[in-house]
């Protein structure tokens, strides 16, 4: 019964963790073409043709230059990060994953498999081959391990390894970093089958030739090799004549060098050089083959970074954010935003208790017990070293040397519940601790992988992000609403009298006199009213005409900027977001439909907060209650341009908010990671100004526009987004114009990142540089008009 008990909680634990993968993935676009990002679909068709260059060819452009690899030279004509050489391109990442999986499938089925689908294929494998090896381990070396000490295992390698940071972003830089780790995974199970297994032979000549193909996925995995050593070293101590180390060695060895041989051939007929495998005729930002890539300088700072560099805490979904930092080491090339796994994933802090593993065994047991875990830092140890050389960081890269560390701290685990259990009441102490370190590490992996990449997810799908923004923010709402933290729209249970038509009764009114505004009521027919909206002696702001019942109790729910004061207690950045949109909005809903809304300017924040029902007001209010104002309470938000086709100009209607964020505010952003064009308004003395950003490039700022119009039409005119299937999206070089209200602001030539079409959003910036998040004020249209 406990084994079927366990079973059931491992199926539901691995269950967990695939679907959450497999849902990354999808909402990711990891199963959708990416045209011409496609670096491995590209290779795969080259093959297809009876070339080892990608099927994509060289622009003329590109041909022509005096030096291609010139960044200054390059910039609008490269295939990014594509290795250019003899005019054919060529990819520097390997080509294993393509030649084991996506080959295949196409000779199979006939189909093409996306580089997406095949980054989740090998982040299945590689959690697959730890989950195993770890629940072998467990099963042989650990009987009296909890029941509940098995899932957990599985969850933390799932969740608390960075996996998700390359199904977060299924492109073709992920894909080798994850066909390398499952194949090194799938090479490290060989070795436990070498060391426990009846045919060590056969089970090291596999691990040889999976340690061949993770080499062969990312070079970087020969650091790996290590773990081949340790069926070898536990041979040599048992001097078996039958399988002597030798053995053992060679039948690791070969498979290995005959991976090794077909890879340097393959450098060789692309390149002319046996160890050249395309980095130094990569296209990218910086000028590749004059770059120091690996230097024991940068080790301390990028041990810093991958375990201790500190998570942002924020009140914007997902609440939490990687930090990048400036770096002064010579030639350093950069710190991309990564969250440091001691610090965000406490998991990983039971690999103290490895040592414990192989205490009070017998010898032969602890032998191959302790060739197995030498088998594992073997894999995990030089890789994380050589990681810690390069010349930067990224999340990307944890993976490399996370997931072997999982494994090590998911053993350590087993190790301390082990000797806990000597004590009365220790082991189930340990299991406590263990389900506490492990919930918090899922949940911080999960929210991690909403961040990963500058939230990639919010570009590759604005409306899921938008969807899991507006429920967590919603939650967290009501809990700050019930600790008395947020004001709010009143929610009023209502019962209606006739009156005479024509007569207009003060529904609720604001308890300060300094904020003179009051929702009336007018009776224009029998059992029909209609709310309006009163600001001081200005006219009044209708609504639609309503219909009540009699003898039936109305809800009616009021929003009025007399309702909101400034934010306050120490949950006040969970609304600082929709503060100013709270301040200026006004809303009734009647029984569940909008009745009246109208954007006003807002009241000074010092104005005591609240209001009551008007004196006047005839009907009976049964109860009152406070709700959370809502994203919809005036009107839809707007975050994509509407048109067909896209592009052209985008005409906005906007109203600033009166306290822009210090960092400015996003009103149109497209384009990628590092690799965006931004348009947004940031504060300055006097009122405001347009900023137009490309990434990496200064700043063109407007003239000073003031804050006091209530609303406004701007026109944005960007080189990127001229109209056409064709063009849209495209990267281009010319006018960047913006119009206020008629009147040219902003006017200079520059340069514009290509983006994907559909990707592209307005009051958002999802890239987590350069400016806020969104744009605080009122997005009230957006569309592409002609230019």
């Amino acid at each position: 019964m406990k084994k079927l008990g366990e079973r059931i909680l491992v199926a539901g634990a691995l269950a967990l963790v695939l679907s959450f993968y497999a849902w990354t993935a999808a909402v990711n676009g990891g199963f959708e073409g990416w045209g011409d990002q496609d670096f491995y679909r590209l290779l795969v068709r080259g093959w297809m043709k009876g070339q080892l260059a990608i099927d994509k060819e060289p622009t003329p452009a590109l041909l022509a230059l005096a030096d291609p690899y010139d960044p200054a030279q390059n910039g609008a004509h490269r295939l990014a990060d594509a290795s250019y050489y003899r005019g054919k391109y060529y990819l520097y990442f390997g080509a294993a994953p393509a030649l084991t999986l996506m080959v295949p499938w196409r000779l199979l089925t006939g189909q093409e498999m996306t580089m997406g689908a095949a980054v989740f294929v090998f982040g299945v494998v590689a959690f697959l081959a730890a989950s195993g090896l770890w629940l072998a381990l467990r099963r042989r070396y650990f009987p009296n391990s909890a029941v509940l000490v098995a899932p957990l295992g599985v969850l933390a390698l799932g969740f608390g390894t960075h996996l998700l940071a390359l199904l977060q972003r299924p492109a073709f830089w992920e894909l080798p970093i994850v066909a390398g780790i499952a194949f090194t995974l799938l090479a490290l199970a060989a070795t436990y089958r070498a060391i426990h297994g009846d045919r060590p032979r056969r089970a090291m000549a596999f691990a040889g030739f999976f340690l061949g193909l993770a080499v062969a996925s990312r070079p970087t995995c020969l650091f790996a090799a290590p773990l081949l050593l340790a069926p070898v070293w536990l041979a040599w101590l048992k001097k078996d004549a039958a399988n002597p180390w030798w053995r053992l060695t060679l039948a690791a060895a070969l498979p290995l060098a005959a991976c090794g041989l077909a890879l340097m051939a393959h450098n060789y007929a692309r390149f002319g050089s046996v160890l050249e495998f395309g980095q130094n005729y990569q296209l990218s930002g910086a000028f590749e083959g004059k770059l120091t890539h690996f230097s024991p300088r940068f080790i301390a700072h990028n041990f810093a970074v991958y375990f201790f560099q500190p998570v942002q805490w924020s009140w914007t979904f997902p609440f939490v954010v990687a930090q990048g930092i400036p770096v002064s080491i010579p030639g350093y090339f950069g710190t991309e935003e990564v969250c440091g796994i001691a610090v965000t994933l406490g998991f990983v802090w039971f690999v103290l208790g490895v040592p414990l593993l192989t205490l009070r065994r017998e010898e032969e047991e602890r032998r191959a017990l302790r060739a197995t875990l030498l088998a594992i830092v073997g894999a995990c140890l030089p890789v994380m070293t050589m990681l810690l050389s390069y010349f930067s960081t990224t999340a990307r890269y944890q993976p490399d040397f996370a997931v072997t560390l999982g494994l090590l701290a998911a053993g350590g685990l087993l190790g301390i519940e082990r000797l806990a259990q000597r004590w009365r009441g220790g082991g189930v102490a340990v299991v406590v601790l263990a389900s506490l370190l492990t919930l918090a590490t899922v949940a911080m992996g999960a929210l991690l992988s909403f961040d990963y990449h500058g939230g990639a997810l919010g570009r590759n799908a604005p409306q899921v992000w938008a969807q899991l923004e507006q429920r967590a923010q919603s939650v967290l709402g009501e809990v700050g609403l019930w600790l008395g933290q947020f004001d709010g729209p009143q929610v009023l249970k209502v019962r209606f009298q006739p009156r005479p038509a024509g007569t207009r009764e003060t529904f609720w009114r604001a308890t300060d006199p300094r904020a003179d505004e009051r929702i009336v009521v007018e009776h224009i027919g029998e059992r029909l009213i209609r709310f309006g909206y009163e600001r001081g002696a200005e006219a009044a702001v209708w609504g639609r005409p309503l219909t009540w019942e009699t003898d039936h109790t109305h809800t009616v729910e009021v929003q009025v900027p007399s309702l909101h004061g400034a934010p306050r207690g120490g949950m006040r950045g969970l609304r600082r977001g929709v503060e100013y949109r709270e301040r200026s909005a006004v809303a009734v809903w009647f029984s569940g439909g909008r009745a009246l809304d109208a954007i006003v300017a807002p009241w000074p924040a010092e104005i005591s907060v609240g209001g009551e029902i008007g004196s006047d007001f005839s009907g009976t209010v049964r109860s009152r209650r406070t709700r959370l104002f809502r994203a919809d309470e005036v009107r839809e938000e707007v975050r994509r341009p509407v048109g067909n086709p896209s592009g052209g100009v985008l005409r906005l209607t906007i109203v600033v908010p009166d306290a822009l964020a210090p960092e400015g505010e996003p009103l149109f952003a497209a384009g990628a990671h590092y690799q965006s064009d931004m348009v947004f308004v940031r504060a300055t003395p006097g009122g405001f100004v347009f900023v137009f950003d490309h990434y990496g490039s200064p700043q063109i700022v407007s003239a000073v526009l003031p804050l006091s119009a209530p609303s406004r039409v701007v026109e944005i005119d960007l080189p990127s987004c001229a109209p056409g299937e064709k063009n849209f999206g495209e990267a281009k070089s010319g006018e960047v114009v913006i119009w206020s209200d008629g009147r040219e602001v902003l006017r200079s030539r520059q340069a514009c990142h290509a983006f994907v079409p559909g990707t592209e959003l307005v009051g958002r910036n999802l890239f987590g540089t350069t400016c806020a998040p969104e744009f605080r004020g009122w997005l009230l249209d957006a569309r592409w008009v002609a230019r």
